[in-house]
């Protein structure tokens, strides 16, 4: 199992993409539970997520320096501390 600061080095990217594969594990279930209108929904979820994942995937690739400063200005993890205080 991962540790908390190997997840705060987790792409932006990967969050989208994680829900996907999310929703698709829900949409398998929820067709073999036999609610097909349910299921078509949550796989067009999916597919907008990992559509996002993907765009967000290109424009790290393509400006990594500027995503990277991107990050910085809206760590988890920053975003974390200033809630309870820390910061």
């Amino acid at each position: 199992m991962e540790t908390t600061e190997e997840t705060n080095e987790w792409p932006l990217s990967n969050y989208p993409i994680f829900m996907a594969l999310v929703l698709l594990a829900a949409t398998a279930v929820t067709l073999a539970m036999g609610n097909e209108p349910r299921a078509e929904s949550l796989a067009i979820y999916a597919y907008y997520l990992l559509v996002i994942g993907v765009v967000i995937r290109f424009f790290e690739l393509a400006l990594p320096d500027r995503v990277r400063n991107f990050y910085s200005n809206i760590s988890l993890d920053r975003i974390i501390r200033k809630k309870g205080g820390h910061e």
